[in-house]
């Protein structure tokens, strides 16, 4: 794929909806949006998008873009976030934003996420699980990604003058770290483990054992704690976490349900199926066109 011929891109608009409906539940006192430190027109209109669904609640939404010609006055973004008032949650063009947005409220005193909630965007791992707060992060749908990139690529090798066609793809869902989510706890143990749990249930096998160790504690004492602060055993929160994650991939149309249990943490499509039955009432596809039609 050269010469900008066939694009994919994200669709920015469905990804500020989202991030909008996801901070909204928090309940701040306000909420901002902060472009990419150079003015681009993705960031914009990630931008607009968000700032208007945010305004059509009824909220106050700052914003803080880049000038027209040139890059991000950094004093400036620290006094702007400074002044912003708190609670607030902050949506960030990606990733890279947030982590910089996450050093001003460190090196500001600001607590996160008590003062300020922050959610990126692109969900990349290097950044968002490798700083001290970890960072929750809109995940875009790579594989559906991958198929329209495929499917652009086919038509054009057979109609080399077809016309540049531009594909969107959406997102799989919010991954939330702790940069948005107030722990449960203040009991490392019980953290470790709902970490672990979110990371690790809907990409392979994961017991209780496993949870444990993560824990550093036995699995009798693991399970005691774990309820006590939850009130769901270990073995509950893995399987929600996995039936959460089948049920946000369901919503896209385009997906093809068979693949779905090597991307949520099911041994075979038959344990996915029976599982999800027996926690739902219904089949996957039965599920998907319920949802279609927004019952």
């Amino acid at each position: 794929l050269k010469g900008g011929e066939v694009e994919a891109e994200v669709k920015k608009l469905e990804d500020s909806v989202n991030a909008a409906r996801e901070l909204l539940s928090a309940e701040p006192i306000s909420y901002a949006y902060a472009g990419y430190r150079i003015r681009t027109a993705w960031s914009d209109k990630r931008g607009d998008a968000f700032v208007a669904t945010i305004r059509l609640h009824g909220k106050p939404c700052a914003r803080l873009d880049a000038p027209p010609h040139g890059r991000m006055d950094p004093v400036r973004a620290r006094a702007w976030f400074t002044a912003l008032p708190k609670p607030c949650a902050i949506f960030c063009a990606n990733d890279t934003i947030s982590e910089s947005v996450l050093g001003i409220c460190e090196t500001a005193g600001m607590s996160v996420p008590d003062d300020v909630a922050i959610l990126g965007s692109d969900n990349d791992a290097a950044i968002c699980e490798n700083e001290k707060t970890p960072l929750s992060s809109l995940c875009p749908d790579f594989e559906q990604a991958g198929w329209l990139c495929a499917d652009l690529l086919e038509e054009r090798i057979r109609n080399p003058r077809l016309r540049k066609a531009l594909r969107t793809y959406g997102i799989i869902g919010v991954i939330r770290r702790t940069s948005t989510s107030r722990p449960h706890t203040g009991d490392p143990r019980v953290l470790a483990a709902l970490s672990l749990i979110r990371e690790r249930a809907a990409k392979g096998p994961l017991s209780v054992d496993d949870v444990a160790a993560a824990m550093d504690c036995s699995r009798r004492v693991a399970e005691m704690l774990f309820r006590e602060t939850t009130g769901r055993t270990i073995r509950d929160e893995i399987a929600e976490t996995r039936f959460q994650r089948v049920c946000t991939l369901l919503r896209n149309p385009k997906r093809r349900i068979g693949p779905l249990a090597q991307f949520c943490g099911y041994g075979t499509e038959t344990a996915l199926r029976i599982a999800f039955k027996k926690r739902a009432g219904l089949s996957m596809r039965a599920y998907r066109d319920r949802e279609a039609k927004g019952n």
